[in-house]
């Protein structure tokens, strides 16, 4: 498989409408050919990032949440 992709809903914490958030869709594309990653929210392209830059974030993540 050169493509896998995943999906969920979440409802931010900033006010993105004045009576709150309806909800948003945050999609995490693999891509495996090229060693590289997509994160889109709503079908907007967030950031695509390689594996080595995107393993870095979730360490740091994982050690900050150990505190």
């Amino acid at each position: 498989m050169s493509t896998s992709r995943s999906k969920q809903k979440f409802t931010c914490t900033e006010d993105c409408r004045q009576e709150g958030c309806p909800g948003h869709e945050m999609e995490f594309i693999n891509y495996h050919t090229s060693c590289t990653c997509e994160v889109k929210i709503d079908g907007k392209s967030l950031f695509i990032i390689d594996w080595a830059r995107m393993d870095t974030i979730l360490s740091l993540i994982k050690k900050d949440m150990e505190v």
